[in-house]
Formats: C-alpha cells, sequence, structure tokens
C-alpha cells in the first residue's frame, strides 16, 4: 500500500508508470472522523473546539478558492488532543501549507480562515476580526508620505498572530454561511 497525494505530481512519467502498474482508490479528507477520534478539544475558556467543523469549513473554502485536490487531510488534526497541540499544528503545518498554496495571496488565507469581518466604511474595506489568525493593516499613501496621488495605491501588510484563542479557531467553522 502506498499514499500519492494529486497535488504532489509532479514527475509525470513516473506518476503514469505507477498508475499503469498500480490500482488507485481516492480517499479524501474525511473530517467526520475527527468528531470522535480524537472528538472536541476542551479550551481554558470551558468551551471546546470541533475538530471536524474545523477541517469541514478549511476544506470547503480551500476548494473553492483552488480545487478539491488541494484539500487539507483530516490526518494532521487526529493526533490533537490538547488546545496546545491544535495551536502547534496550525502554526507547524497548517499555515505553512496555505502560505505554499496561496503563496503570496495573504487575503485568501484570511478568507480560509474566517479572519475578515465586514465593515460600515462606504468602500468596504473588510476588517481583519478581533480574534484573527492572520490580520492586517492598511497602508494609505496619505498616512505614510503625505499624498494623494493615483499612481499611489492603500495597501495591506499582513502578520501572523503568535498568541492564538479559542475563538480564533472557532470563528473558522462558525462564520460558514454566515455572510
Amino acid at each position: 500500500i502506498g499514499t500519492m497525494n494529486t497535488a504532489d505530481r509532479s514527475i509525470a512519467l513516473l506518476d503514469m508508470a505507477l498508475r499503469r502498474r498500480f490500482t488507485f482508490r481516492e480517499i479524501m479528507p474525511n473530517s467526520e472522523l475527527l468528531a470522535t477520534l480524537p472528538g472536541p478539544v476542551a479550551t481554558d475558556d470551558g468551551g471546546v473546539i470541533h475538530l471536524d467543523k474545523l477541517l469541514k469549513a478549511i476544506n470547503q473554502r480551500i476548494e473553492y478558492l483552488y480545487d478539491r485536490d488541494h484539500t487539507i487531510g483530516h490526518s494532521y488534526l487526529m493526533g490533537v488532543k490538547t488546545f496546545d497541540d491544535l495551536v502547534r499544528v496550525f502554526q507547524q503545518k497548517i499555515l505553512p501549507l496555505l502560505q505554499e498554496y496561496f503563496y503570496g495571496d495573504w487575503h485568501k488565507i484570511q478568507l480560509v480562515l474566517g479572519d475578515l469581518i465586514g465593515s460600515d466604511d462606504v468602500d468596504y474595506r473588510p476588517k481583519a476580526h478581533p480574534h484573527a489568525i492572520v490580520s492586517h493593516v492598511v497602508q494609505r499613501p496619505k498616512r505614510l508620505f503625505g499624498l494623494e496621488d493615483e499612481a499611489y495605491q492603500d495597501r495591506r501588510s499582513y502578520v501572523v498572530n503568535e498568541e492564538l484563542s479559542a475563538e480564533s479557531f472557532r470563528k473558522i467553522y462558525q462564520t460558514l454561511g454566515t455572510a
């Protein structure tokens, strides 16, 4: 038995040779497995984080923004037993993977993580969620340089927050479908 990600196909001839010689069975991420093993993760605020809902929300967004072959496997979260485990997996595995998938497009990473909320702003510039995993600040040329030149547009500067709360994770699946 061997495993292979469809996203990892980079050597076409080797891939074709393997496909001729072996039987293939697609196994997609199964977030439902996380509902019981390891199950919800207890948090310091007395609540829980539902890993199954978390992974399902993330994967629905990745599939929409990228494709289904890049969805995140349930194995990333199978060993998570504590909140600290979840933070570690996100910081060391899931965020780096998202950075690779959406190279240079932090806005899409924010979308995947539910890190944006609407604004009352006339131009509808989304704001970072108060518990964002990836937050941003808008840099305006008027403030930085004292210029109001059309050649210089507003830019966003992004930062990965080191201090994550239970709400940082819950908002990923609680905001699903509330647009």
